[in-house]
């Protein structure tokens, strides 16, 4: 007498929880039913600080940090946090 095999086998067992797709059957998808990306906007925060002024305020090297970070970096303003900034992304 054989064993059954389980459902939803694993290794050499057959899997028998999951159906067969015909692919033929499926009807043609058009690219207005893809799920993607639609738009995607960005919001900036105005205020900018220069590496090297940064890296003179903290005893960092110049030469290793803009290899890896560029020459400055964009914070927020005391009037910005998260929220705000992403209802002038969605604003835009």
């Amino acid at each position: 007498m054989k064993p059954k095999p389980e459902i939803g086998g694993h290794g050499n067992q057959p899997d028998m929880a999951r159906p067969k797709m015909n692919v033929r059957n499926l009807a043609p998808m058009s690219t207005r039913d893809l799920p993607g990306v639609s738009a995607m906007s960005l919001y900036v925060p105005p205020f900018r600080v220069d590496l090297k002024d940064w890296c003179s305020w903290t005893d960092n090297s110049w030469e290793k940090i803009s290899a890896v970070v560029g020459r400055s970096f964009r914070v927020c303003g005391r009037h910005e946090n998260v929220y705000t900034m992403a209802a002038n992304a969605v604003l835009r």
